[in-house]
């Protein structure tokens, strides 16, 4: 199937919504490709972290709990975020990259 649009607005729930955006210079951008690549990259990351680091391995434990834990995904949440403060207790602000975003959030 492919939808072409020339402007508007597009509304979805649920899942992941890939899409394939192409502009009119030909640029590319594949939401798919761009999640796998995170998902990659933090895999790497973990791989080579965690095996040092308790704190490291706490806080993607949570996070995992959090993936495959949906009805308790804000409660596993929260605990990463108490793990954060518990060891980096002086730090006054947090920032979170969360795919292209970077999120602040003051804690302490």
């Amino acid at each position: 199937m492919k939808v072409v649009l020339q402007s508007g607005t597009a509304t979805a729930s649920g899942g992941h919504l890939d899409f394939v955006v192409k502009d009119a210079t030909g640029n590319i951008r594949d939401s798919r490709c761009e999640r796998i690549d995170e998902t990659n990259q933090l895999a790497e990351l973990a791989s080579r972290v965690a095996p040092k680091d308790p704190t490291a391995r706490k806080l993607l434990e949570c996070y995992r709990a959090a993936l495959s834990d949906p009805a308790n995904e804000l409660v596993h949440l929260f605990e990463v975020w108490e793990g954060i403060v518990q060891d980096f207790g002086g730090v006054k602000t947090v920032y979170i990259q969360h795919g292209s975003r970077l999120i602040s959030t003051n804690v302490g």
